[in-house]
């Protein structure tokens, strides 16, 4: 009998598309014990995770026009986490690589098996 999963092999997962995502809030840095202002933490909630990035059609961003939040890209993510709205996501094309695109997370959705992420390009 087949179980009613999501039962693919790893090396499907790893199609042309696949990138290499960290997602992460900053939040701000405090004071050091002399007074003097430190730079903003990163709080990772996935780090050098294989996931699929896909632009939105013009279609779908025409319909997510005007509405509460609009995406440019949808993000499908294997590893679960609790992915915050307003979190960053820095895209690479393999682990430890320089980033490629960096976007803001507007919705996530969890499938049970996957999130899928819809993103907005952050502007540089």
């Amino acid at each position: 009998m087949r179980s009613l999963g999501f039962d693919a092999p790893e090396e499907l997962r790893a199609d042309e598309h696949t990138v290499v995502v960290d997602i992460y809030v900053e939040t701000p840095g405090e004071d050091d014990s002399d007074g003097n202002p430190q730079p903003p933490q990163h709080v990772y909630y996935v780090q050098d995770a294989s996931a699929d990035l896909q632009p939105r059609s013009g279609t779908v961003r025409a319909a997510q026009s005007g509405t509460q939040y609009e995406s440019s890209h949808v993000l499908f993510l294997w590893q679960l986490a609790d992915v915050p709205t307003g979190a960053k996501v820095d895209v690479k094309a393999k682990p430890g690589g320089e980033v490629i695109g960096t976007y803001s997370v507007v919705f996530v959705a969890s499938w049970g098996t996957h999130l899928e992420i819809d993103l907005q390009a952050v502007e540089p």
